[in-house]
């Protein structure tokens, strides 16, 4: 008949895949003649495709689907029906196998679609169902997630496991997540900082290319979740090793900084430190603001002959504060000795007195330059000082070794870079100076007036 149209199509492959299809309406010309027709595949080895991302692998399971056409030749209806059965993956980034995975989605892939996800994971299980698809030609995702012992990360420095019943929606320029979560049967090693971790110091200048907006790309955030921390959550990093506890309650709206309230506990906590471990019998976080600004609050002691040592750590990370104690009461050098080398300080050496001046500053200790000059007097040294500040903080120690030889040990504190100085004296004006360390040197120094 004039303009009738009816056209088939199959493809099969390997594996008994397949891809056929059929459409057909009474006047491909006439417009308000209806059409139909239909587009189905059938995956049945999903193992036949293992391989196709370094990511996943060991894929299996089934895919089918139908892509059922209706309408008109301008204006076609599509509505979908696909279904994963019986899938299993390991997903290698996150080194977790996913199995007894089914997805069915249902709907006009071209509007919205109904999607329902369901999967297990490390003995535990997820289930996500709501929707997804393109309004006005914006895509979105909205949905409901839930889980219940799931194992999300299996590395080396991070093991997840989680329960949630959390509500998403997602659009390119905002995220909403309300609801709740808890971590479980958890551990997390630390074994670096990020670079944002260390604050730009108050007098740097940051200049940004004129071209670069830094709200272009900003996605806004909504969040509300009330998130507990259960009995097996453990944290380790820079000597400390500590299960957490407690419950914080997380929100962030629009392009604000992300707040939190609550409290986190610190248990059956140890600290290692300069060859020592210390036991933390006290530790707490709490928050009530900013999530990167906790208050602190942290006892680590160690008994000794005849009473104990610690040390009182209070305040929030860009402003702490350090006190230390013992019983019977000590000067605060000898109670720094104590605790980090186990002598007394009439015991220590040269060496240790470095360590011990490091520790005073780095640790933030109130009276540290104080602590310092009685460690420096105690070892026989004739410099323990600090030079520098900031980032570009160094701890001196020097000693004379006769009237014409000097000799200096400079450590970084924060860089932990180190070298020595060797100075001989030539006469009152005239000087050898020998640097060794990342670099070397050799220098002759001329004096004239007092001035180098």
């Amino acid at each position: 008949r004039s303009g009738a149209l009816e056209a088939r199509a199959l493809v099969s492959s390997v594996g008994r895949s397949t891809l056929r299809g059929r459409i057909t309406t009474e006047s491909w010309l006439d417009s308000t003649q209806s059409i139909s027709g239909e587009i189905v595949f059938e995956l049945p080895k999903l193992k036949l495709w293992d391989g196709l991302t370094a990511d996943v692998r060991s894929l299996e399971g089934s895919m089918y689907g139908v892509l059922s056409v209706a309408g008109s030749p301008i204006a076609p209806r599509v509505d979908a029906d696909i279904r994963l059965q019986d899938a299993a993956a390991e997903i290698v980034p996150l080194n977790i196998a996913v199995g007894g995975l089914s997805a069915t989605v249902k709907g006009d892939p071209f509007d919205v679609l109904d999607a329902t996800v369901v999967g297990n994971s490390g003995g535990g299980s997820a289930r996500f169902a709501g929707q997804l698809g393109l309004v006005g030609g914006t895509p979105f995702i909205n949905g409901n997630l839930t889980a219940e012992d799931a194992l999300l990360v299996d590395l080396d420095a991070l093991r997840l496991k989680a329960s949630s019943d959390l509500s998403i929606n997602w659009h390119p320029s905002s995220i909403a997540v309300r609801g709740r979560a808890e971590i479980a049967d958890s551990s997390v090693v630390v074994r670096s900082l990020p670079e944002s971790a260390v604050d730009v110091s108050p007098d740097a200048v940051i200049i940004r290319d004129d071209d670069d907006d830094p709200l272009e790309e900003q996605r806004f955030q909504h969040i509300d979740v009330a998130l507990a921390f259960g009995d097996r959550v453990s944290l380790a990093g820079f000597g400390l090793k500590t299960d957490v506890t407690g419950a914080l309650r997380i929100r962030q709206f629009a392009e604000g900084e992300p707040q939190a309230n609550g409290r986190l506990t610190l248990r059956d906590a140890s600290y290692a430190a300069y060859g020592q471990t210390l036991n933390v019998t006290r530790g707490t976080l709490d928050f009530n603001g900013s999530i990167d600004s906790p208050v602190l609050s942290l006892r680590a002691e160690r008994d000794i002959d005849m009473g104990r040592v610690g040390i009182d750590i209070d305040g929030t990370p860009d402003a702490l504060t350090s006190e230390l104690f013992s019983e019977p009461e000590r000067t605060d050098a000898e109670k720094l000795s104590l605790l980090l080398t186990g002598r007394s300080l009439s015991d220590t050496e040269s060496d240790d007195g470095v360590s011990l001046a490091d520790a005073a500053i780095t640790l933030g200790l109130k009276r540290a330059f104080g602590v310092s000059d009685t460690i420096r007097s105690s070892v026989g040294l004739d410099e323990l000082s600090v030079d520098g500040s900031g980032s570009d903080g160094r701890i001196l120690a020097g000693k004379q070794l006769s009237k014409r030889i000097y000799l200096q040990y400079a450590y970084g504190v924060f860089d932990q870079l180190s070298n020595v100085l060797l100075r001989f004296q030539i006469n009152d004006r005239l000087a050898l100076e020998s640097v060794s360390g990342e670099e070397q040197a050799f220098d002759l120094i001329y004096q004239v007036g007092g001035e180098q």
